[in-house]
């Protein structure tokens, strides 16, 4: 019996095993070899393969016939069900659904295999397709620059702004001719154009990316004529620090909205203070006004006060204050 690959070898392995309810442990494993035995050690079945480098195949070389034993473990998550194996059962279902859940792909090996694999085991498993699919987080940051290149020859008006820093080794040395992604903005001209004919109003709030290189992706929305949330601009930063908050409201000025008379809205975070204060971020109060998310302020009140009831006034108050400064800027622009 011969095999493509050390894969498709261990595959065989783990779908007779997981399929008779027994269990086997890798004994030696090479490049070229894998040895294989029965995790009883009463039972005398072996298995040997090795790659022939002749052929450039795989080839079963000893089999010691059937397992002698019963299962001596007794468990729902059969420990020869590895992801590799359970890659291969759900590379259908990711490659026609890649946001396919977790809890999904258990139920289905439950239902397939009549086992319930653990979440770390479903997650491993969808990550080969979905970088199959979609590449590799290293080269995924290789493409960028490639990717930000050819949004800004063919989508016109395109804006983006990016910043890289030198890159160093592990004894600390600089790498020259390479250097290392840091930040980058980007919006797009139908944003642009749409936030002159929304209210003057923009929200910026971040929130943490849970990729392989972490970092967090920073947005600003204003709101329509009809209420509707509208985003305008976006970034991804090393985290929310000064520096890069500075990043992001400076070109979002500069870009998207240069007019005077803004209102900048934002949670309490220290790094938006500091950044719109700052000189140079195109943000003063004699040009706009830097107000808090009642959401945000609502929610630090619950952390010092626990009380429900005072936080809904405190919302309904800042609601009613809202609408009441709505209605006066209307009325002063029918008067006009």
């Amino acid at each position: 019996m011969t095999f493509n690959t050390k894969e498709e070898v261990q595959h065989v392995l783990n779908a007779y095993h997981i399929k008779k309810g027994l269990y086997y442990r890798v004994e030696k494993s090479s490049p070229t070899l894998i040895v294989a035995r029965c995790v009883n050690s009463t039972c005398d079945w072996r298995c040997r393969a090795a790659f022939i480098t002749k052929s450039q195949k795989w080839e079963l070389r000893k089999l010691s016939g059937e397992h002698s034993c019963s299962s001596p473990i007794i468990t729902q998550d059969h420990v020869n069900l590895g992801y590799v194996y359970i890659r291969k059962s759900i590379l259908s279902f990711v490659e026609s659904n890649p946001s396919i859940s977790i809890p999904t792909i258990i139920t289905h090996i439950k239902s397939a295999k009549g086992d319930t694999i653990s979440c770390c085991k479903a997650w491993m498993a969808k990550q080969k397709p979905i970088e199959d699919l979609h590449g590799n987080w290293e080269q995924s940051y290789r493409d960028l620059p490639k990717l930000l290149s050819a949004m800004s020859g063919f989508l016109n008006g395109f804006v983006v702004e990016k910043q890289t820093r030198p890159l160093y080794n592990q004894q600390g040395e600089m790498v020259h001719h390479y250097v290392q992604f840091h930040r980058v903005f980007w919006t797009f001209k139908p944003c642009i154009d749409g936030f002159k004919y929304c209210k003057p109003i923009v929200q910026v709030d971040g929130t943490f990316l849970y990729g392989k290189y972490k970092g967090t992706l920073l947005v600003v929305v204003a709101q329509d004529g009809n209420n509707k949330i509208f985003p305008i601009a976006f970034a991804i930063v090393e985290g929310e620090t000064a520096e890069a908050w500075f990043f992001f409201l400076h070109y979002l000025k500069r870009h998207v909205c240069p007019q005077d008379g803004l209102c900048l809205i934002s949670d309490r975070h220290e790094s938006i203070k500091n950044a719109y204060a700052r000189q140079g971020s195109g943000w003063t109060p004699e040009n706009s006004v830097h107000v808090f998310c009642i959401r945000h302020i609502a929610q630090n009140f619950m952390r010092h006060f626990k009380n429900t009831e005072q936080k809904k006034l405190i919302i309904n108050m800042s609601m009613y204050l809202a609408s009441l400064i709505t209605l006066i800027c209307f009325t002063i622009f029918q008067h006009y």
